[in-house]
C-alpha cells in the first residue's frame, strides 16, 4: 500500500484521499512496512489531541476527525480486515505528520502573505520520520503535540480565549442592540436591558451587577468604556459618534459584531503567532503593528513600551524577525524616489531657485556635492531617473528625527524617532512610509547600551550634543519582531480586539478555512 502512494502521488484509505510526501514514506520505510499504530491507547491520544485542535484554531476535520474517531472502537476490537488496518494506520500517520507541522509551522504559507518571508529551517525528513516514530512506539504523543505549540504566554491567552468565546457561541452568542440614539450616565431605554445583557456575555459588566432594568446606571457606564477600551472605539476624536462609557452609533456597531466574526479573528492570530512565536529569547523587542506600540520584553513581561506610528495603506509595514545591530545617532536622509515625486520634483520643475533646496545637499553619481544644484532640470526627471541624490542634513528636524535603529531586513525598513510628535495622540497612527516611529527612542537606546553592556545615558547624550552623525554598534545585536496582530489578550486574560488595518484578516481566514496541506516542500532543510 506504501509502494502505491509512492509510486502513483495518491491513494485513496478509509474514504479519505492522501497525498504522498516523504516523511510519511520513510516512517513506514524505517517500520520495515508493518503498522506503527499498534497501542489502542495512542490512538485515543492522538484523536483527543485532533479534536483539541479546535481550541488552536484548526479544524479537527483537516486530520481525518471524523472517520478516526467513528473507527476507533473497531480497531480496538480487532474487528478490521488487514486492508482496513493498513489504511487506518496511513490516516493516522497523515494525522499526525499534518497536524503536528500546522502547529509548529502554522496552516498557511506565511509567503502568501509577504512573499519575502525568510523559510524556517526544517528538520530533513530522516530525522522527522525517525522523530515521529519515537512519539508512536513510546506513546508520548500527547505530550510531543503539546511541545509543537508555541510556549509564548500570547499563544496559550489566544487559546484560552477562544475555548472562552467557543463557549459564548454554544450559549446562542450575544443580542443586537437596535438603533437609536446615543446612551449614556443616567438614560432611560429599553434596549439598556440588551446593552447589560451584552456585556455580561464578554465579561466586561459582571454578572453579580445589580439589574435596574432600563437605566443606564455607573456600572454600566464603567461596562461600556471597558468595552470601548478593549475594540480600540476612538470617542475622542472631532467628528465620533460616542461618548467615553456612553452607547453611541460606534460603539453599538462592534457591540453587533458576531460572535463567529470574534472567534475568526482569534483564530487568525493564533496562525500569526505560530509563524512567529517558537523558540523567542528570554530577552526582544516586539513592534505590534496594528496595535501602534513597541515593546521590551524580558523573562516574559513588558519592562518597557512606547507609542509608534507604523506604515500607511500603501506603504504598510512588513512582518518578520531580525536582529538591531547598531544605532544611527543625528541620521541624515536621503529622499527615496516616491517622495521626490510627490513632494519635491513638482516644486523644483516649477521654481528651482525656491526654499525648496534650503535644507538639503545634492550629491550627483560621483558623491559629489553639486555645486548650484539650481541648474539641474529638474522637471526632466522622475524619482527613479533622477541622477542625483537629495540629503537631509541632521537635526530634530530630519525625518529620521535624531536616532534610528538598524536591523538587516529586505524591505529596508528600520524604527527610528521622528519630529512629528503630535501624531503620537492620534488613536489610530498608520501614517509612516512603512518604518516605524516611536515616541521614547532616547529611552530604547539607553536601555539597549545597558543591555549590551555598554555605557549608557551619559555616552548618548554626548554623541547626541555633539550634532555628528554616528554610530553605536551592538556587541550582541538585539532580536527584533514586527508582529501585526488583531488581538491581543493580555495577563489577565482580558481580550483586545484592533482594527485591521491593512486588511488581511480576511485573506489570511479564508486560506485558513481552506483544505489542509503541507507547504515545506519547497523550504529550505537542515541536513
Amino acid at each position: 500500500m506504501v509502494d502505491k502512494l509512492r509510486i502513483n502521488g495518491k491513494l485513496l484509505a478509509l474514504g479519505i484521499q492522501i497525498e504522498t510526501n516523504r516523511v510519511l514514506i520513510d516512517m513506514y520505510a524505517r517500520a520495515r512496512y508493518q503498522p506503527l499504530w499498534q497501542e489502542p491507547s495512542t490512538v485515543r491520544k492522538l484523536i483527543a489531541e485532533i479534536e483539541q485542535s479546535r481550541l488552536d484554531g484548526l479544524e479537527p476535520e483537516d486530520y481525518h476527525f471524523c472517520v478516526l474517531s467513528s473507527t476507533g472502537s473497531s480497531t480496538e476490537a480487532g474487528s478490521n480486515t488487514p486492508s482496513e488496518t493498513a489504511e487506518r494506520d496511513l490516516v493516522l500517520s497523515d494525522a499526525l505528520i499534518r497536524l503536528s507541522f500546522h502547529l509548529y509551522y502554522g496552516k498557511v504559507d506565511p509567503r502568501a502573505q509577504n512573499s519575502r518571508w525568510p523559510l524556517p529551517a526544517y528538520i530533513g525528513k530522516q530525522k522527522a520520520a525517525a522523530l515521529l516514530i519515537r512519539q508512536i512506539t513510546t506513546g508520548r504523543i500527547d505530550a510531543f503535540i503539546d511541545r509543537m505549540r508555541p510556549r509564548h504566554p500570547l499563544y496559550r491567552r489566544l487559546v484560552t480565549a477562544l475555548s472562552r468565546y467557543y463557549r459564548v457561541a454554544d450559549e446562542g452568542g450575544w443580542p443586537e442592540i437596535p438603533a437609536g440614539p446615543l446612551i449614556e450616565r443616567g438614560d432611560r431605554d429599553p434596549r439598556v436591558l440588551l446593552i447589560r445583557q451584552r456585556l455580561m456575555a464578554t465579561g466586561d459588566l459582571s454578572l453579580t451587577s445589580v439589574d435596574h432594568a432600563d437605566f443606564f446606571d455607573e456600572d454600566l457606564v464603567n461596562a461600556t468604556a471597558r468595552f470601548q477600551d478593549r475594540h480600540r472605539i476612538d470617542t475622542f476624536s472631532p467628528g465620533s459618534d460616542d461618548c467615553y462609557g456612553a452607547v453611541g452609533e460606534d460603539t453599538r456597531e462592534q457591540m453587533n459584531v458576531p460572535v463567529t466574526h470574534r472567534i475568526d479573528q482569534i483564530r487568525v492570530n493564533l496562525e500569526r503567532a505560530r509563524w512567529v512565536l517558537h523558540h523567542l529569547p528570554s530577552t526582544y523587542l516586539i513592534a505590534d503593528i496594528a496595535d501602534f506600540s513597541v515593546v521590551l520584553v524580558q523573562e516574559d513581561q513588558v519592562v518597557w513600551r512606547t507609542r509608534a506610528q507604523v506604515g500607511d495603506a500603501y506603504r504598510k509595514t512588513p512582518v518578520f524577525r531580525s536582529k538591531i545591530r547598531y544605532m544611527e545617532i543625528n541620521p541624515s536622509w536621503t529622499v527615496p524616489p516616491g517622495i521626490l515625486d510627490s513632494s519635491l520634483l513638482p516644486g523644483l520643475g516649477k521654481n528651482p531657485y525656491g526654499k525648496l533646496l534650503e535644507r538639503y545637499v545634492v550629491y550627483d553619481r560621483n558623491g559629489k556635492p553639486v555645486g548650484d544644484p539650481a541648474k539641474i532640470p529638474w522637471d526632466q526627471y522622475t524619482g527613479r531617473t533622477l541622477p542625483y541624490r537629495l540629503v537631509q542634513r541632521p537635526g530634530p528636524d530630519n525625518p529620521m528625527g535624531q536616532i534610528k535603529f538598524i536591523f538587516p531586513n529586505p524591505d529596508f525598513v528600520f524604527i527610528h524617532d521622528t519630529p512629528n510628535r503630535d501624531f503620537f495622540d492620534l488613536e489610530r497612527r498608520d501614517l509612516s512610509a512603512g518604518c516605524i516611529r516611536i515616541e521614547k527612542p532616547f529611552e530604547l537606546a539607553v536601555i539597549l547600551m545597558r543591555l549590551d553592556g555598554q555605557e549608557g545615558e551619559n555616552r548618548f547624550q554626548t554623541l547626541l550634543g555633539s550634532g555628528l552623525t554616528e554610530r553605536i554598534n551592538l556587541n550582541d545585536p538585539f532580536p527584533v519582531i514586527l508582529f501585526y496582530g488583531t488581538v491581543s489578550v493580555d495577563a489577565k486574560g482580558e481580550v483586545a480586539f484592533r482594527p485591521d488595518i491593512y486588511e488581511r484578516d480576511k485573506d489570511l481566514l479564508e486560506s485558513l478555512n481552506a483544505p489542509a496541506g503541507l507547504w515545506r516542500k519547497t523550504a529550505r532543510q537542515v541536513p
